[in-house]
């Protein structure tokens, strides 16, 4: 299956809007300047997807942006944050931050999760993944060419933090059980720029 489109916004707006009214799925991306004060950088970000999100949430289903409310909370899943006063639309969201971009997923009729990471070519990522991603696929990205072991890592962790985010669950250390409870997510490549590798999961509601 070829990678799921990403829309850059705003540049792609009516494209992204024709996506969630055709495919009821759509994923945006919005690269985020570097700034001096991360706090006001996060801030601003976060300004720009949720309008982003009510944007295409009014303009796809004929609603005004007195009915949607999309808080931030530290630590919670943005779909937990969303209220939207449309009982007929079953609506999910997910977003996710990395240095210089930022993506926001909308699905309507299914669960949700999106992520994205760096491809670092210094990082040592062996510790990492044995731990949060456990033997079988660290074993996999060590048998990759040694040229696409970070990719392979950046989208291996993208895999396990949509998973995550789309059963609302915390990042957690791997277990045989956490495995086990993520199974009945499908998962899809993102087309992102250069430099990063991304993973949207889906499961029915």
């Amino acid at each position: 299956m070829p990678p799921l489109t990403v829309h850059a916004w705003p540049e792609q707006r009516k494209l992204a809007l024709q996506a969630l009214a055709e495919r009821q799925l759509v994923i945006v991306s919005i690269a985020s300047k570097s700034s001096a004060d991360k706090a006001v950088a996060r801030n601003l970000i976060r300004q720009q997807i949720r309008a982003a999100l009510t944007d295409l949430l009014c303009s796809t289903y004929h609603c005004s942006a007195t009915q949607i409310n999309l808080k931030h909370v530290p630590g919670q899943a943005p779909d937990k944050n969303l209220q939207i006063t449309l009982p007929d639309y079953p609506i999910s969201i997910s977003i996710g931050h990395e240095q210089g971009l930022s993506i926001a997923a909308i699905c309507h009729g299914a669960t949700v999760g999106v992520d994205l990471a760096r491809i670092d070519d210094q990082i040592e990522w062996q510790a990492v993944a044995q731990l949060y991603l456990g033997k079988r696929r660290s074993e996999q990205i060590s048998d990759a060419p040694l040229s696409q072991q970070a990719y392979c890592f950046a989208f291996e962790w993208a895999v396990q933090e949509a998973k995550l985010k789309c059963h609302g669950r915390a990042l957690a250390e791997w277990s045989p059980q956490l495995a086990s409870a993520l199974e009945d997510c499908t998962i899809s490549t993102l087309n992102l720029p250069q430099g990063y590798a991304g993973a949207l999961a889906l499961r029915n509601a």
